[in-house]
């Protein structure tokens, strides 16, 4: 969800080849890759994955009595690229802008700047390796990315149900 930032998905489909339809691929050769990011507004180095759990946070306290295990969803949302142990790195972005998109049925809007820091992040990491050891959690971060990339490489950036 944190790929709903306009700039994401202008990055990801700069000619808006899907009408409106947010995307969470591209076909897009690699070697075009940076000069779309730049063309996109998208920061050098900036990773979805924090706009994501920051959406989901954002969703879990318009639910209180939601009591799940929180730390362990939004660590593994974090860490889900390998980027976020113990905190996902800041990149310069003075955007003003927010993200907006719907999360379990709720409307959810945070701010899309990438500079924003989870300080958060390094105690949930703490507590989650306390948990589950260092490799339990390391475990349960490579099985998500590896599915991740299983369901990655079987999809097709072309058909509007893919999001």
């Amino acid at each position: 969800i944190g790929k709903a930032d306009p700039r994401f998905q202008r990055w990801l489909d700069p000619k808006e080849n899907h009408a409106g339809i947010k995307v969470a691929k591209s076909n897009m050769p690699r070697h075009l890759w940076s000069d779309a990011r730049a063309a996109a507004g998208w920061p050098a180095g900036g990773r979805h994955e924090g706009l994501s759990a920051r959406l989901v946070r954002r969703r879990l306290e318009l639910s209180p009595s939601n009591s799940g295990p929180q730390d362990l969803l939004l660590h593994l949302i974090i860490s889900h690229h390998g980027s976020g142990r113990p905190l996902l790195p800041p990149v310069e972005d003075a955007t003003s802008a927010v993200v907006a998109e719907m999360v379990e049925g709720a409307s959810v809007e945070v701010p899309a700047d990438l500079a924003l820091v989870d300080w958060d992040q390094p105690a949930r990491f703490r507590r989650l390796c306390d948990r589950f050891g260092p490799w339990g959690l390391a475990l349960l971060e490579a099985t998500l990315r590896q599915s991740d990339h299983a369901i990655s490489a079987g999809t097709d950036v072309g058909h509007p149900e893919v999001r």
